[in-house]
């Protein structure tokens, strides 16, 4: 008796996995679950050494290209309290290296010499090291995006979104916001626009090109 409930055990079990491979291959888990489990094993693969970051390694190059040390951090050592940016590592790490890039010219490196070097920097702190996403020599600053975030080392702030739509030439003293706008969706407005000058110069070169048909004519 016992070698035949033994037997029904061992029976059973088989088939219980078998109808278990059977419903795993007509219901695969969807794609959510998969990628939950995918993310999951990344993770695990990261906690066992897989390398540092993305943005750590990028910065790293870039320290490389300055032929600093990562002890170097002129940013931090200029004491200031970033209005309206909450730093993380990452944001921390890029505005460092962003201070070391626009002053490596600088000789005397006192606060004078450098904050005056800074006092038209701007840098996207969305972005990572490898864009070098700030603005050079020449004044300008990339392209905006909805998840473009700006901070003026210069005055130690964030840019504000309305200050986003005057980037893009929006008249400050005629545009009119709407109260019910919160910042995030005005800062959304400002990613999605482009630029008047430029937009200008598209039309511009339109009307050179291939002219505007007259109204008057059909």
């Amino acid at each position: 008796m016992e070698n035949l409930w033994s037997s029904y055990e061992n029976a059973r079990c088989k088939t219980c996995e078998t109808i278990k491979k059977i419903i795993s291959l007509s219901f695969p888990s969807p794609p959510i679950v998969q990628a939950a489990e995918k993310s999951e094993k990344v993770s695990k693969t990261k906690g066992k050494g897989m390398g540092l970051p993305q943005w750590e390694q990028q910065a790293n190059l870039w320290r490389s290209e300055l032929g600093i040390s990562k002890t170097r951090a002129m940013w931090d050592a200029l004491d200031q309290e970033p209005v309206g940016l909450t730093l993380t590592p990452r944001i921390q790490t890029l505005l460092n290296l962003v201070v070391a890039e626009r002053t490596k010219s600088v000789k005397i490196k006192s606060r004078k010499n450098v904050m005056k070097a800074l006092k038209n920097t701007v840098v996207d702190v969305s972005q990572n090291p490898v864009r070098k996403s700030f603005t050079k020599d020449n004044g300008n600053i990339g392209t905006l995006c909805t998840s473009t975030q700006l901070f003026h080392i210069g005055r130690g702030a964030r840019i504000l979104p309305p200050e986003m739509l005057w980037l893009q030439a929006h008249n400050p003293k005629r545009t009119v916001i709407l109260k019910d706008i919160s910042p995030h969706q005005l800062q959304h407005l400002a990613g999605e626009g482009m630029p008047h000058p430029c937009l200008g110069l598209c039309v511009w070169a339109l009307c050179v090109t291939k002219g505007f048909p007259d109204p008057d004519t059909k």
